[in-house]
């Protein structure tokens, strides 16, 4: 998610689609936005003039082993949200990344 800080997490129950068409589709598809929602935090921390480019970019070869990381802990959230609910998990994972300003984390 463009809109949260690289290496943050953010777990909610529901919520709108956030211009992910991906997830507008669930949502079309499910007939319901209920659903929990697991973001990403993938903004680098400098303007992006072009999101869709920067999305769709490959990941740079120095951030390998950062991502593997940002994945393990992003793994062990969901499988908090599915073991233990969302409100551990939310308790757990949603948490400011240093440096971070926003409000919407």
């Amino acid at each position: 998610d463009l809109a949260l800080p690289w290496g943050s997490i953010r777990i909610r129950l529901s919520g709108s689609a956030g211009g992910h068409n991906g997830v507008k589709d669930v949502i079309r598809c499910a007939g319901s936005d209920g659903f929990a929602r697991v973001r990403l935090g993938i903004h680098p921390g400098h303007e992006v003039r072009d999101a869709s480019r920067f999305v769709l970019a490959p990941i740079q070869a120095g951030q390998k082993k950062e991502l593997d990381s940002f994945l393990d802990t992003a793994c062990q959230a969901v499988e908090t949200l599915i073991a233990q609910g969302a409100e551990k998990a939310m308790a757990a994972y949603n948490r400011r990344v240093q440096g971070s300003t926003s409000e919407e984390e």
